[in-house]
């Protein structure tokens, strides 16, 4: 009976240790004990089919991201300023105001989206807002409007909690090669 018992323990001590591996994940418990048992091979297909479809949509976010960030120095070319009514400062000052809540908005954010169950609901919400801002940035009659996009395509911004939703679905070493193959295929 005590053979029994310690077998018993034994067991609920190895799911602890199991659990407590991936709890900071905010995985739970049967969660984990099924991500334990799942064969590898089996995960190995799994992890291809979510990289070949969550990978090209990251690179083309990604791509977007990039884009938006040089389009306003094409639009200062193409007479933005003068458009606008706006000085160099006012310029250099909506080109700085997209950084401030960028910075501030982004570890609340990624803290929002691990309380999430279907991550993809919360991106989806943050980028039909980010292109619908972007849209907006179209229509501005001054700096005023300008500064209040600025800001909002900056609390908006969603590519850091991308990152974030990929590690968490990838082993520690899988990761970074992940993260390279999105960037490649943007560049």
């Amino acid at each position: 009976m005590a053979n029994m018992a310690d077998k018993d323990l034994e067991s609920k001590v190895e799911n602890i240790e199991v659990y407590h591996k991936y709890a900071k994940l905010g995985i739970s418990e049967e969660d984990a004990a099924f991500y334990e048992d799942f064969p590898e091979a089996k995960r190995k297909t799994m992890i291809r089919k979510i990289d070949v479809r969550l990978v090209p949509c990251l690179a083309l976010l990604y791509l977007m991201a990039h884009i938006d960030r040089a389009n306003i120095g094409n639009a200062k070319i193409e007479g933005l300023l003068e458009d606008l009514n706006m000085s160099a400062v006012q310029y250099n000052i909506v080109l700085s105001i997209f950084f401030i809540p960028y910075i501030l908005l982004e570890v609340p954010s990624n803290i929002v989206l691990k309380k999430f169950k279907r991550p993809s609901v919360y991106l989806g919400i943050l980028v039909v807002s980010w292109g619908s801002i972007m849209t907006g940035t179209g229509f501005v009659k001054g700096f005023g409007g300008l500064m209040t996009v600025r800001v909002l395509l900056g609390m908006f911004a969603v590519l850091w909690s991308i990152l974030l939703l990929t590690g968490r679905r990838h082993r520690r070493g899988r990761f970074l090669s992940r993260r390279r193959l999105s960037h490649h295929q943007m560049v």
